[in-house]
């Protein structure tokens, strides 16, 4: 399975959030020290024009953060549920061989939520012992997203 850096957002999109804070911060900056140097009412009021574009600027920059980070979530979120949904009932069957032909040994500790194959990142270091999936499901485990993810790979 592939790595890929686990990134909401992309070097474009930090540039453009960038961008958009520069110029927002900017004009904000210059409609506060616009409209404090006069006392002419029309000269504030286009200060405050100003100003207001920098609030309108700076909000639609955080909205467009948002909606990327959360669209690139739920593409993250989808493919480990598109993963899941693959791999279901993987942990079920004797003929789920892992590389060498043997059927994967699935450990747990008493005070696990989650049974995960021999060797899962989430087990290592731990004392666990094997059992089979109908022990751990009657132990109220589920199995590991991480184990399905490798399995659907």
């Amino acid at each position: 399975m592939s790595h890929t850096p686990n990134r909401l957002w992309t070097l474009a999109d930090l540039i453009v959030i960038t961008w958009v804070t520069i110029v927002s911060g900017t004009l904000l900056l210059l409609a506060w020290l616009g409209s404090s140097g006069t006392i002419d009412e029309a000269s504030q009021q286009r200060w405050t024009a100003v100003g207001i574009a920098g609030l309108i600027l700076s909000g639609l920059g955080t909205a467009y953060c948002l909606v990327r980070g959360r669209r690139a979530l739920g593409r993250k979120l989808s493919l480990v549920t598109d993963a899941a949904v693959l791999a279901r009932g993987a942990f079920a069957h004797s003929s789920d061989q892992i590389g060498d032909g043997s059927q994967p040994r699935l450990v747990a500790s008493s005070d696990m939520t989650f049974f995960h194959r021999e060797g899962c990142m989430f087990s290592e270091g731990k004392r666990l012992r094997a059992e089979t999936r109908e022990e751990h499901e009657r132990a109220g485990r589920s199995p590991c997203l991480a184990c399905l993810l490798e399995l659907a790979s």
